[in-house]
Parts: structure tokens; sequence; C-alpha cells
């Protein structure tokens, strides 16, 4: 099946080519980790399809890697979140996500592109959030007592400008996990940072490359290395988390300054 007939990809497309150069610099080190530039958007996808994908499987499906539903999915696996749906299940309308999802499926009578479409962007959206908020929730119990602290007072503050006085630090990491944009991005941005290097250098995040390269290459993801190392299993669960999980937050960005208005 090609990668282009699946609804996904479209999204996986679109993200990567409003990707800026360190953003795509920092996924294309997680399928080359001696990289020194960025892949262009198109080979990009293509490659890491193919790491998130199963080898054998790769090759029955004609050398064609997994779609970014599918990757999304096995990425919220890895991290056992709870209430998801699977990439297999079916939503309200009859039909499962990964026949949604490859755009030449057949579908019951009645199911419109525009309906396998919505079910697709809503999958997306879902678990990139619910993938970024399970983590936020596992890197932040990892932390010391001191860096806990120097969390918290970020936390606080993006908490109460989205709203929220007076949780507990798990139901606020959740439900800014929850809220998406530039609470989540800034917020998995401070957590990478803290945990990374001890200090919140780069908490007072902006939307500046030079952070993000930091945050978002393989120094940032020491902390995720280390988390994966003893619970991940599988050695490609944890390229395929850092894979998902950096896209999500480059989706929250680009949909926090409207690069991506037209799949938002």
């Amino acid at each position: 099946m090609a990668l282009s007939h699946y609804i996904s990809n479209d999204v996986f497309d679109k993200l990567l080519t409003a990707a800026d150069r360190e953003e795509r610099l920092a996924l294309t080190q997680v399928v080359n980790s001696e990289a020194t530039v960025p892949l262009p958007p198109g080979e990009l996808k293509k490659q890491m399809s193919l790491a998130a994908g199963h080898s054998v499987f790769n090759a029955l499906r004609g050398g064609e890697g997994i779609s970014y539903a599918e990757m999304l999915s096995d990425a919220c696996d890895t991290l056992k979140v709870e209430g998801r749906r699977s990439y297999f299940s079916s939503p309200a309308h009859g039909v499962c996500i990964a026949d949604a999802d490859r755009s030449t499926a057949k579908v019951p009578d009645g199911v419109t592109q525009a309906d396998r479409k919505i079910a697709v962007l809503e999958y997306i959206k879902d678990h990139q959030k619910m993938l970024l908020s399970k983590l936020m929730v596992d890197l932040y119990t990892g932390l010391t007592a001191d860096q806990r602290r120097k969390v918290d007072a970020e936390l606080d503050k993006l908490a109460k400008d989205n709203g929220l006085v007076s949780v507990s630090q798990g139901a606020a990491l959740l439900a800014l996990g929850n809220a998406g944009g530039f609470a989540t991005y800034t917020l998995m941005s401070t957590l990478l940072s803290a945990v990374s290097f001890g200090t919140l250098s780069f908490g007072a995040y902006t939307f500046a490359s030079t952070a993000l390269s930091v945050v978002l290459g393989p120094v940032g993801w020491i902390a995720l290395g280390a988390y994966a190392a003893n619970k991940l299993g599988a050695p490609s669960s944890p390229k395929v988390v850092r894979m998902a999980a950096t896209c999500s937050m480059v989706y929250e960005r680009l949909v926090t300054t409207r690069a991506l208005q037209r799949i938002a």
C-alpha cells in the first residue's frame, strides 16, 4: 500500500513540509543518529514510516512502512496509554480507523470520504494529545525533588494561564496535555530540558530554533532513552515513541502558529 494512499499521511506530509529545519533535523536524527543535515520532507516521511514498521511487514507491504496514524497508535500502545482506541477499532460509523485511513479500502455503504477524513483527523489529534500527556506524567514522575520544584513553578504558571486553579500536579499535567497548542508544547519542552540538563535553562520557552534543536534533538531525549531502557521493551519502541512524540510537539507548534490551519 503506497504511503500516499493513507489519509493520515496527508497530515504527515503537511507537518514535515511546514516543520522548520531544526525540527526536521531532530526527526532525521531519530532514523540516523549521525545525520548533520535534515532529510527532505518526502524522504524523511519514507524513512520514518519504515523505521516505525516491522521489517517483515514492511517487506510484505512492498517496501512501504506504516502510516502516521498507526505510528501514533503504536507509540500509545508502547506507553500503555489508558482510554485510547486501537488503530483497528471501529468508530461510531462502523468502519475501523485502519480502513478509514487507507483511502483504497472498502468501507460500509453510506460512509463518505469526508466521514473517513474526519475520523482519521480526530484519531490523530486525540492520540497526539494522549501520547504527550502520558509522557509528561512519566517524565514528571522521574524528576528529582529539586527538578520537580522548578518544573512546578512553570506548571503553576501554565495552569493559571489556562484557567486551571488548585489542581494536583498530575491532573494539571494531563489537563495541559489535553489543552494542546502552546501550553502542551511549552510544558513538554520544560520537562525534557529539566530532566536532560537538571535545570530549566530552556524552560522559559519560545519558538527559538536554537532551543528547539537541543530539546528535540538527541540530548533532549536522554530522559526518554533512560525511561525506554527500563520500560519500553522492544528495541524499536523508543524510536517509535520519540518519532511520534516529536511529531506531536511539532504539530502543536504549527497549529498554534496557524501553519497547519487547513488540517487543524
